[in-house]
């Protein structure tokens, strides 16, 4: 046991870590939908024989990569309302940096309450000494 100092700042890291991920919790809280999808500007040909696409005016347009199952697709955006689409992927984006820095957050926080719970807890000599109660 290091003394009251050492179990006071654990204890002080913990509340500080607690009202932290208590602010990060606003951010990761919200209603407005979310798109699990990163977006992409795409360029290609499509194929006929007379289009622009094989002068090198390749057509181009915006799509949607959408991971599932551990494999990545493309998804396209033709008829969406594009300004939409981009909040909700933003929103996902910040969502998932939130949650990345709740995480650390909770880690910390964790690591303190062990911390705590070593100074706190007694030798066993101390109890062949009479001294169950640590004091």
């Amino acid at each position: 046991m290091d003394g009251p100092e050492g179990a006071s700042r654990c204890r002080q890291r913990i509340a500080e870590g607690l009202a932290r991920l208590e602010r990060l919790a606003q951010g990761v809280a919200g209603r407005d939908p979310m798109i699990r999808a990163s977006l992409y500007q795409y360029r290609r040909r499509c194929g006929a024989a007379g289009c622009r696409c094989q002068r090198g005016e390749l057509h181009g347009g915006r799509a949607l990569s959408v991971s599932e199952g551990g494999r990545s697709r493309g998804v396209s955006l033709a008829g969406v309302d594009m300004a939409q689409v981009e909040r909700q992927v933003e929103a996902y984006r910040q969502w998932r940096q939130v949650r990345a820095k709740m995480v650390r957050s909770f880690t910390e926080v964790l690591k303190a309450v062990d911390e705590l719970g070593r100074r706190r807890t007694l030798p066993v000599e101390r109890l062949r000494r009479g001294g169950a109660g640590g004091k």
